[in-house]
């Protein structure tokens, strides 16, 4: 980490005005992309779709998501089975642990979803 955040220095003093005080706020904002970077929030959702079907998917902005879903761009399978409705989500950091949960879901039994959905509690 620490040579990455030299080099951040050096990049930064090389583009950018060279003083003391612009490579301090390079490295802070370095830093702060690398924080926000790791934090962004993953969700893995349930809907139920206006057939009574459900359909699992995973994003990194729930809100947006649900809404593209609505408008019939979110999915294929969801297209023709607007409106949705968000039943059930989790939330996880690495996109890679939201994409297995995914998989994981999808291979429940519809009784196992509604299971899931009956447990969940909306933060």
């Amino acid at each position: 980490m620490f040579e990455t955040l030299t080099y951040s220095l050096q990049f930064c003093q090389h583009y950018v005005n060279t003083s003391h005080i612009l490579g301090i706020f390079c490295i802070c904002s370095y830093i702060s992309y690398i924080l926000c970077y790791n934090c962004v929030m993953n969700y893995v959702y349930i809907l139920e779709c206006k057939d009574r079907t459900l359909y699992t998917g995973w994003t990194n902005n729930l809100e947006k998501r649900v809404e593209k879903h609505n408008t019939g761009k979110g999915a294929k399978y969801t297209k023709s089975r607007t409106p949705v409705i968000l039943k059930y989500y989790e939330k996880y950091e690495p996109k890679e642990e939201a994409m297995r949960r995914e998989y994981e879901i999808k291979q429940y039994s519809r009784q196992q979803k509604i299971q899931l959905m009956e447990s969940f509690k909306e933060e």
